[in-house]
């Protein structure tokens, strides 16, 4: 499970389109990240909602955004592995214009395990640990996702002792991250039970 929270404005023309699974509206969301940053994503959002936003939205209208984190892969004529992620949103909230002025992070909700060894290396006055989580819903990885995450502590702090397969929980914010793509810059870790993690 990868829950998406964010406040930001509609950075291009809304689409609308008809598909053999009913209307999805789609637009990119320009929001907060960490260290002062931006982060563009993907938004799409199903029936009721689709209309609603397709009649209501426009570029640089300001709302509020919850939904499911999802990636959808294929391969491209060449056979190159391509990737897209993207929110499939399950609320929407249009915001008085000018909310969005110094707009606070994005914020995600990961609950899942960690992919081989995560590395710890010094970062400027402390650590970073470095990790790659998969979340998927249970016995269904063809949803499968994953990303990149790192931790920072201050030298005096310690780093959470996690491994490979371990069942965690973490909370941050999305960025771009040079070399990365999108990264994940946690807040929060916390260990759990196998049940927990697969739910």
């Amino acid at each position: 499970m990868a829950f998406f929270t964010a406040i930001g404005t509609i950075s291009n023309d809304i689409v609308r389109r008809e598909t053999k699974n009913g209307v999805v509206a789609t637009f990119r969301l320009e929001t907060g990240a960490p260290r002062g940053r931006k982060l563009w994503i993907d938004i799409e959002c199903w029936g009721q909602l689709a209309g609603t936003v397709a009649h209501h939205g426009a570029p640089g209208r300001c709302l509020a955004v919850a939904g499911a984190l999802a990636e959808r892969e294929w391969r491209d004529n060449e056979d190159r592995r391509r990737s897209h992620r993207f929110v499939s949103a399950s609320h929407v909230q249009f915001l008085p214009i000018g909310t969005s002025d110094g707009a606070c992070e994005n914020t995600l909700l990961v609950m899942g395990r960690i992919k081989g060894d995560p590395s710890v290396e010094v970062s400027g006055s402390g650590f970073r640990l470095a990790m790659t989580i998969t979340s998927c819903r249970r016995l269904n990885t063809r949803h499968m996702f994953r990303t990149r995450a790192t931790l920072w502590r201050p030298a005096e702090e310690q780093i959470p002792p996690v491994r490979a397969g371990d069942a965690i929980g973490v909370s941050g914010s999305l960025s771009h991250a040079r070399g990365e793509g999108v990264a994940l810059a946690v807040r929060s870790l916390e260990r759990f039970t196998t049940a927990r993690a697969e739910e």
